[in-house]
Order: structure tokens, then sequence, then C-alpha cells
């Protein structure tokens, strides 16, 4: 399936001249550890410690970090805001 944007409308390079420079974070964890739980209970004993419900998330982060969303931010030229 072909790319139905014009590629003279979509030249992003042309389009980032000037731009500001973006540099994501790297964010790694310092020590990664498995927990088991025997039951509910020490489930809820840990969730109590820790501050944070466990979900059914695969991972959690302690202390709780800030969700960072990107993928709604856009770049449009004057008399383009949609």
């Amino acid at each position: 399936m072909k790319n139905k944007i014009d590629k003279e409308t979509n030249n992003w390079k042309e389009e980032w001249q000037n731009m500001p420079e973006f540099k994501a974070e790297k964010i790694q964890s310092y020590k990664k550890i498995v927990v088991h739980f025997n039951d509910q209970e020490g489930v809820e004993a840990f969730e109590e410690l820790i501050g944070q419900k466990l979900g059914k998330q695969p991972s959690i982060a302690y202390p709780s970090r800030i969700v960072r969303t990107y993928s709604d931010k856009r770049y449009y030229d004057e008399g383009e805001v949609k």
C-alpha cells in the first residue's frame, strides 16, 4: 500500500530547519527484582508498604513514575492549527 501523503508536503527534514533540538531522556532502572506472593494478603501488605496498587501490569516503578506521552504532540505551521 502506497503512502497517500504527498512527499512534498511531508518532507520532515525541510520542516525541521531551525527547530529546537529534542532529546529523549533515557529512563533506565537501577535495579530490577521479582517478588512472589503466597496469597492475596501478602499482595495487599506489599501494596500498603509501597503505596501502590498492583494491577494486571507486568511491572511497576518505585517510586511511581510520571507517564510521559509525546504521541499527541504535533507541529503545525502558522495558520494550520487544526
